[in-house]
């Protein structure tokens, strides 16, 4: 199923400009245009200067279990080098059997990655080529 934010999955409206971590920001509403598991009610940050993400958050527009009253994903973004990258993931989960559950995910982004496997010794890169045949 397709997830994205487009024009296709949701209804954007411009809500106001903001100011996020010493950044302008452009809000935006989101509404879903279908009631679908995955698709969240709620708001879109861009930076007003590179349109690149700065913030998704919002609620399921569809609950994904009788189980479960609400769920709230917050997605903070981080812009480097051009490119904006995943930093943190905030999910909140009202269940109607234990009460809430919220979990933090911090993201390592992408370019520390490339740079922590460009950092391994040759023999490791000949070992794991071995088994790339």
């Amino acid at each position: 199923m397709d997830y994205a934010i487009t024009k296709r999955n949701y209804s954007l409206n411009y809500v106001k400009t903001s100011a996020y971590n010493g950044i302008t920001a452009y809000v935006f509403r989101l509404r879903p245009k279908r009631k679908r598991v995955g698709l969240l009610r709620g708001e879109l940050w861009l930076d007003a200067n590179t349109a690149a993400p700065l913030r998704v958050w919002g609620d399921f527009a569809k609950s994904p279990s009788i189980f479960v009253r609400s769920f709230r994903v917050v997605q903070d973004y981080e812009n480097a080098s051009g490119c904006s990258f995943p930093l943190r993931l905030l999910v909140t989960v009202q269940t109607r059997m234990v009460g809430i559950v919220e979990v933090t995910v911090w993201l390592q982004p992408a370019y520390d990655v490339q740079a922590t496997l460009g950092a391994t010794d040759a023999s490791d890169r000949t070992a794991t080529q071995g088994f790339a045949k």
